[in-house]
């Protein structure tokens, strides 16, 4: 994982002004830093789910007979 620097907040802040010309401090870019890592933890935790049952061996409704009371 990235590890939240002054460098990479330095390098952040750089790249923004490039990119759209605003000015941020370097609080902002901390800030952001911190919540485009924390989006990137939970893109991965959704690749790391089970993924689901083939179909055949999912079950339905109709995969057991009615029963009769």
């Amino acid at each position: 994982m990235a590890i939240l620097s002054k460098q990479s907040a330095t390098e952040l802040r750089r790249i923004i002004k490039e990119a759209t010309g605003r000015n941020i401090s370097l609080g902002e870019a901390y800030a952001i830093w911190h919540y485009l890592l924390k989006l990137l933890q939970l893109l991965w935790q959704i690749e790391k789910r089970q993924k689901p049952p083939p179909p055949s061996s999912q079950l339905n409704l109709f995969s057991e007979p009615r029963k009769r009371r």
